[in-house]
């Protein structure tokens, strides 16, 4: 199986996964860095708040750490949650004011779990997946675009469609359209490792 794919889409893959994956590893140092920044900032808020409130007998905040890495691990852990329930949201032309409170509150949470989530997807990535990923790219250059509703007859196993779909949609090889309901090629070196795949199949 892994023989039958085409050592440029290999080459492609490869080249564009390692700059992918140092893209993910800066964003999650990033966030941490963040983290790190949102913990001392409400902290020494925290402990203003004390101050004011107790005067020269004031301690610091006890628990804080404890308490700080609950909320975060909770909104991190939702965040997986959520990606992991609806891997392809809907995108609105509007958004209320709660959903933008909501994007806004859960934007550091969604980039640290997804850069994880990256770097753990590439890292697992073997050649089954590489195989299913070329004969997804090829049949969506055989039929134009596919919707998301027909993944699971082209890859049946979620665990693979999960990582194949975040690796092409990564290396720039394909892009959600229609709302997320529909994938297409999304570029031309896309078109041409997909039609290489249509090309050998229609040989044999």
């Amino acid at each position: 199986m892994s023989s039958q794919v085409p050592k440029e889409f290999r080459a492609y893959f490869l080249q564009h996964s390692r700059r992918v994956m140092g893209v993910a590893a800066l964003t999650l140092g990033l966030s941490l860095l963040l983290w790190a920044g949102i913990y001392f900032l409400f902290y020494w808020a925290a402990l203003f708040l004390i101050t004011l409130i107790q005067g020269v007998d004031a301690a610091e905040p006890s628990g804080f750490a404890f308490r700080f890495l609950v909320i975060a691990g909770g909104l991190c852990g939702w965040s997986f949650l959520r990606q992991a329930l609806w891997p392809y949201p809907h995108i609105g032309d509007r958004k209320s004011a709660i959903a933008i409170a909501l994007g806004a509150i859960f934007a550091l949470p969604n980039m640290s779990v997804s850069a994880v989530k990256t770097l753990t997807a590439y890292r697992s990535l073997d050649e089954e997946d590489l195989f299913a990923a070329w004969r997804l790219l090829g049949k969506i250059a055989r039929a134009g675009s596919i919707t998301i509703q027909e993944l699971p007859i082209e890859i049946p196993r979620e665990a693979t469609r999960r990582k194949v779909m975040m690796a092409l949609q990564l290396t720039g090889l394909i892009q959600l359209q229609g709302g997320a309901n529909r994938i297409r090629i999304a570029n031309e070196a896309g078109k041409r490792l997909g039609q290489e795949y249509v090309r050998i199949r229609v040989k044999k």
